[in-house]
């Protein structure tokens, strides 16, 4: 069977499945609600917040960027996606060179300039996605990348569970998604003058988001389940898999709960300024 325009097997998977890329990454609830969040629990304004993680957020979603139109260049990906891996090596998380390179950015946005917004969004995007593509590569590696054996191909995590986007998120590894928000939260500078949230009313607000409302899936599952067949029922325990609307919800929940937001991420807003982000990358000598 051929696709057209050269597009490869893999490629035209992720058209059918949703519009996303297997290759997979933390998804809109951490790149731009979890940014959102942190940057105004260390007192950033709702302006600067939205325009920091609306550019985290953008990565995925800019044809210059994102996984699903670059899907068969691994150097790409590499360099937004999956820092550091290379063809025989994986992701390690939170590496020192990624840490220095997010303090640098948060003072070049202090002190203004062209394209720094962008930089900083796109680098605190790379730098979440050592979290969520540790162990993983985005060149064709089964010894690296198979974990499922479905017919999905060994890049990057395509091959992991929920269709590939197991990793990608919160829910599945809240440890570890509170572990890569913890990180970014120690990295953004103090704009409280020593009044910023407490670590552990964060971690309390995100792990609730993470979990989303585990109790409602499992009891609307129920109710839907007994009125199908009529009466009470016996049924094993079963994963619960939240939709992207439904996560998206948590997060703008311990948003307007915590700071008074309404928080939403506006993708027509930033694909407008393509030319300016590509610009400010090109701009950037990392």
């Amino acid at each position: 069977m051929g696709f057209p325009d050269g597009m490869s097997a893999y490629t035209a998977y992720s058209v059918l499945h949703d519009g996303l890329d297997p290759s997979g990454l933390y998804e809109i609830d951490f790149h731009y609600y979890v940014i959102y969040y942190l940057l105004r629990a260390k007192c950033y304004n709702a302006r600067e917040a939205d325009a920091i993680a609306g550019w985290s957020q953008y990565v995925d979603d800019s044809p210059t960027t994102g996984p699903l139109r670059n899907g068969l260049n691994p150097e790409l990906l590499e360099r937004y996606h999956f820092h550091g891996a290379a063809n025989n090596s994986p992701v390690i998380r939170n590496p020192d060179d990624l840490q220095v390179t997010v303090a640098r950015r948060f003072t070049d946005y202090a002190e203004g300039g062209f394209g720094v917004c962008p930089r900083l969004g796109v680098t605190l995007h790379t730098y979440a996605d050592t979290w969520a593509h540790e162990t993983f590569t985005p060149w064709h590696n089964s010894s690296i990348n198979l974990r499922t054996g479905s017919i999905r191909p060994n890049i990057g995590h395509a091959d992991d569970a929920e269709s590939g986007h197991a990793t990608d998120r919160p829910y599945n590894d809240i440890p570890r998604a509170l572990e890569a928000a913890r990180a970014i939260y120690d990295l953004i500078p103090d704009a409280c003058k020593n009044k910023c949230m407490k670590w552990s009313d964060i971690e309390e607000d995100l792990t609730r988001a993470f979990k989303v409302d585990e109790d409602r899936f499992d009891r609307d599952y129920k109710e839907r389940i007994q009125q199908f067949i009529g009466h009470e029922f016996y049924y094993v325990e079963r994963r619960i898999v939240p939709t992207e609307d439904e996560r998206v919800k948590a997060m703008q929940h311990a948003i307007s709960v915590r700071f008074g937001d309404s928080a939403a991420y506006d993708r027509d807003r930033f694909a407008n300024l393509e030319a300016y982000y590509c610009a400010a990358l090109a701009g950037d000598d990392e």
